[in-house]
C-alpha cells in the first residue's frame, strides 16, 4: 500500500464542497470554517497536485476540466472515508460482540460480577465471557481481549491502563469532569505558547518539536499542538461544538459546588471565540486561531 499521499485528503472535502456550492463563502459556511481557510486549502491542493482546479473571478467560480475529473475521484474517496468514519464512530459509541476477560481469582467473584454487570448495562449489545484465573495469562495466545493483573507488562506490544475504584456511584463522572477541566486549560495553554512563539518569530513546527521533548509538554500539547502549528484542524479528534457541551457541564458542576475556576473560565471564553469564528466542526485545537486573531497574526 502506498504510504505517502501527495496531497491533503481533507482538502478534497473542502474542494468537493466548493464544487457543489459553486461558492467559497457557501462552502465555508457548510464546513464551519473561515473563508480564508477554504481559500488557503484550495490553493495548497492545487499546488500539491500541480494543476488548476478552479477558475475564479469577481463574478463567478467555475471548475476546470481536470477539476471535474478530480471531483469525480474525490467523491469516491470521501464516500469511502465517510464509511470508515461511520464504522469507527459506531464502534466507539456502541461496542458490540463478545469480550473475553480474564480476572485473577484473588480479585474476587464479587468484583468481577459488579464490573460485568456495569459493562453490560452500559453496552447491552455486547456479550461478556469472564474467566477467573489463578495463573499468568497471555492475552494473545490465550485469546483474551482484556486481562486484569498486577506488575509490569511482559510484552511491550500490549496496552496497559490503571484501574481505579472511585467508590460511590457518580464519582466516575466527577473524576471525568476534573480531568476534562485540565484538558481545556492545557489546550488553551498550548495555543497560547505557540502564538507567543510565532509572535517572537519562531517556527511553529520547530516549537512543537522542542517543547514536546522537554518539561513543558503534556499529552494535550502532543496531540493538538501539531494541528495548531499546521493551522489545520481537520479531521477533528474532538469537535468544537461537542467540546462546548462538555465545557458547559463542567462549568455547571463547578458552579454548583461553589468552586472558583478562573483558568477554566478563561479557557471557556477562548473556546467560545473560536466557535464564533466558524470553527464549530473543526478540532477544539482551533482555539489557537482565536488567539492568533487577538495577537494580530495572519497565516
Amino acid at each position: 500500500m502506498e504510504q505517502n499521499m501527495p496531497f491533503d485528503v481533507d482538502a478534497l472535502l473542502v474542494f468537493g464542497k466548493v464544487v457543489e456550492s459553486r461558492s467559497l463563502s457557501k462552502a465555508a459556511t457548510l464546513l464551519g470554517m473561515p473563508k480564508s481557510t477554504v481559500s488557503r486549502k484550495l490553493t495548497k491542493l492545487e499546488a500539491d497536485l500541480g494543476i488548476k482546479l478552479l477558475r475564479k473571478n469577481t463574478h463567478q467560480l467555475t471548475v476546470t476540466d481536470l477539476g471535474e475529473k478530480v471531483y469525480d475521484h474525490a467523491v469516491n474517496i470521501l464516500t469511502e472515508a465517510n464509511g470508515v468514519r461511520a464504522l469507527a464512530e459506531g464502534s466507539r459509541q456502541e461496542p458490540q460482540g463478545e469480550l473475553r476477560v480474564a480476572i485473577p481469582i484473588f480479585v474476587g467473584i464479587d468484583y468481577a460480577s459488579r464490573v460485568g454487570a456495569t459493562f453490560l448495562q452500559r453496552y447491552p449489545h455486547s456479550r461478556l465471557d469472564i474467566r477467573l484465573v489463578d495463573t499468568m495469562v497471555d492475552p494473545i495466545k490465550d485469546g483474551f481481549d482484556v486481562v486484569f493483573g498486577t506488575g509490569p507488562l511482559q510484552d511491550s506490544t500490549l496496552i496497559a491502563r490503571k484501574v481505579f475504584d472511585l467508590g460511590a456511584y457518580g464519582n466516575g463522572s466527577k473524576m471525568k469532569f476534573v480531568a476534562n477541566h485540565l484538558v481545556a486549560i492545557h489546550n488553551v495553554a498550548a495555543a497560547e505558547a505557540l502564538v507567543l512563539a510565532m509572535k517572537a518569530g519562531l517556527d511553529p513546527q520547530q516549537t512543537v518539536e522542542v517543547v514536546a521533548s522537554g518539561a513543558g509538554t503534556s499529552r494535550v500539547f502532543e496531540l493538538r499542538a501539531p494541528m495548531m502549528a499546521a493551522n489545520s484542524y481537520l479531521p477533528a479528534t474532538m469537535r468544537s461544538t461537542t467540546w462546548k457541551k462538555d465545557l458547559t457541564v463542567i462549568g455547571e458542576f463547578a458552579s454548583d459546588l461553589g468552586c472558583p475556576t478562573p483558568l477554566f473560565g478563561l479557557a471557556t471564553t477562548l473556546h467560545a471565540a473560536a466557535l464564533a469564528m466558524g470553527h464549530g466542526e473543526e478540532d477544539s485545537a482551533s482555539v489557537c486561531a482565536a488567539l492568533e486573531r487577538m495577537a494580530g497574526l495572519e497565516r
